[in-house]
């Protein structure tokens, strides 16, 4: 574990802010209370962010340029004096009110921001800034917008003590009432909540039980979605189908709101490894001696009863 993914085990962080009220477009409240029990994987950096970990430094240096200002980096984790399990990890100091976040996003995702020099952020990153303002006791929070390596942008979030006070006791809440009680956040529909439910339950020790309290409302709702879903699946195809028959051989069709593909996508070669370890007589010793035993896991599966044999 590095020092600083140990570091945010013992508090919550402005990336945690959004999560936790649900309104994060990565991550959820599971997420969260796995990550500050450490009952999920390591986080894996993908190569988005470790781009964006190599642009920070030219970001704050063009943000200083622009804003004629000294931006001083952050070296450490800062920690609200009056609520030690909020932290903060920010990228700059700006003069004595404010502080700085670079960020970097692609074509893909930069609609997601507003008009150049507005507050228009995304939900998760104006979260993120009112959490950062609380623990550095900050006026505002400007994002440093680099898009698609070549256009900068500046925005500004100011403080606003209600959303701020709004804030601090929803996390205050999650913390004490649940990563330090360790008791899990209500479950949703998210994989991360799934997971959690495995963690917790990892083993079937009861053969059956009785239904519990609302048991036969969440099975029946769960056959009559299922049938929804199998139903609108069904109906989706016809209409693919009919869209692939009126395509012809065409690859492409565009409208004002749409457009549709039936791209010829080469089928990745595949490599028969049984059929090269018959082929190459391998013993049976060495196959058996780099074979490895499946772990145990759960199925998971509600059918009705008249599908029962």
């Amino acid at each position: 574990m590095t020092r600083l993914a140990d570091e945010r085990r013992k508090g919550l962080g402005g990336t945690d802010a959004a999560p936790i009220l649900g309104l994060s477009r990565f991550r959820g409240p599971a997420d969260v209370y796995m990550e500050k029990l450490g009952l999920s994987a390591p986080l894996v950096q993908t190569e988005a962010m470790e781009w964006g970990n190599r642009l920070e430094a030219a970001i704050l240096v063009k943000y200083g340029e622009e804003q004629r200002c000294k931006v001083r980096k952050n070296k450490r984790v800062q920690r609200h004096p009056q609520y030690p399990w909020m932290l903060a990890h920010i990228d700059g100091w700006v003069d004595s009110a404010g502080i700085v976040d670079a960020k970097s996003a692609g074509l893909w995702s930069v609609n997601e921001w507003g008009e150049q020099g507005t507050d228009q952020v995304p939900d998760d990153y104006r979260l993120q800034a009112v959490h950062y303002m609380a623990v550095c006791d900050r006026e505002f929070c400007d994002f440093a917008l680099l898009v698609a390596g070549q256009k900068f942008r500046l925005y500004r979030v100011v403080r606003d003590q209600e959303i701020e006070d709004a804030l601090i006791e929803a996390e205050r809440a999650f913390w004490h009432d649940h990563v330090l009680a360790k008791v899990p956040p209500p479950v949703d529909g998210s994989e991360a909540s799934r997971k959690l439910l495995e963690v917790r339950f990892p083993k079937a020790e009861l053969a059956e039980i009785d239904p519990p309290e609302g048991f036969e409302t969440y099975a029946l709702q769960y056959l009559h979605t299922k049938g929804l879903m199998k139903e609108m699946e069904g109906q989706l195809e016809v209409v693919a189908n009919l869209m692939r028959e009126a395509m012809g051989t065409a690859e492409s069709v565009s409208g004002a709101h749409y457009r549709a593909r039936w791209s010829n996508v080469k089928s990745p070669a595949r490599t028969d490894w049984a059929g090269v370890v018959r082929d190459a007589a391998v013993p049976a010793e060495i196959i058996e001696r780099n074979t490895k035993a499946g772990g145990e896991t759960r199925r998971f599966e509600v059918r009705a009863l008249e599908d029962v044999s």
